[in-house]
């Protein structure tokens, strides 16, 4: 399992979605902190395990990155990871037809967006390594905020 769309293997054409696929990989390794194969040996595939901790519990959240998880106390922060755990599931469905588009899941991050920002105005805004709650990852073996990839070119939304 890896970044590349499950449909290009299969057909060795991309589609549409097949970007989508690949960032809902990313979106997993953000709120996660996993890798695609990730534990000893590399053995475990965050996709399967993510869904499947998803059907049986209702959410990801035992998946999530135990700093984030842990530390974050605040509903609407914990909805905001739902919610992009939601939205990555999608992107990973094996039927194109029922992943969403690229437009979509601007949509999706934009309302997960917004559930955090409705935090910062209740005034119980959960502050995460010295500022804002942001969701971060590795990139390159460095650690970043999804704010500041997107900044520099390393993720896009369009």
């Amino acid at each position: 399992m890896s970044y590349v769309d499950r449909l290009y293997m299969k057909l060795e054409r991309f589609v549409a979605k097949s970007d989508v696929y690949s960032f809902g990989m990313v979106l997993l390794e953000v709120i996660t902190q996993k890798t695609v194969k990730y534990g000893r040996n590399r053995i475990n595939s965050l996709p399967i395990d993510f869904v499947k901790t998803c059907k049986v519990k209702g959410n990801g959240r035992e998946m999530y990155d135990r700093d984030i998880h842990d530390y974050v106390e605040c509903k609407h922060c914990m909805a905001c990871l739902d919610k992009i755990g939601s939205l990555a599931v999608q992107c990973l469905k094996e039927d194109v037809d029922e992943r969403p588009t690229v437009a979509e899941v601007v949509d999706e991050l934009k309302e997960a967006a917004e559930v955090v920002d409705a935090c910062k105005h209740q005034r119980n805004f959960t502050e995460f390594g010295g500022s804002s709650f942001e969701v971060s990852y590795s990139y390159k073996g460095r650690r970043t905020s999804v704010k500041k990839a997107m900044q520099h070119g390393m993720l896009s939304t369009s």
